[in-house]
């Protein structure tokens, strides 16, 4: 696997391409914490990422988003989010990826509405990557 650490839009992001696999599915991943904690280093950001850039043929884009914390207030950290899945939208086919194959998680959920005109691939879900 390859990791390239890169900005997204002035957001910092880690980029996991698979290499056993070609890619055909685009992921952004959102580390949990509230929007409060965490960042590109803790387990649930870099190990999932790489987990599942390893396991799935997805390309992933971890978003290390601005904490809501020192000044930083809503809806700053929502909008990084959104400016990275713009980044990696824009960036699908060189990512390996369809723009329309663009699916956003964090460790809860698997959302489809962070930029409003995106689908969930199935397989995403059906793997169980929740």
């Amino acid at each position: 696997m390859e990791i390239e650490h890169t900005t997204a839009n002035g957001v910092a992001v880690r980029v996991y391409v698979p290499r056993s696999t070609p890619a055909t599915v685009g992921l952004v991943w959102v580390h949990g914490g509230g929007f409060t904690q965490g960042g590109l280093d803790v387990p649930h950001a870099h190990l999932v990422a790489a987990q599942l850039a390893r396991r799935t043929p997805a390309v992933v884009v971890s978003v290390g988003y601005r904490l809501a914390t020192g000044g930083v207030h809503y809806p700053v950290p929502h909008d990084d989010v959104r400016s990275a899945w713009a980044w990696a939208c824009g960036r699908a086919r060189e990512l390996g990826s369809a723009p329309e194959w663009i699916c956003g998680c964090d460790q809860g959920i698997c959302c489809s509405d962070l930029a409003g005109d995106a689908t969930v691939p199935s397989g995403i879900v059906a793997m169980g990557w929740r």
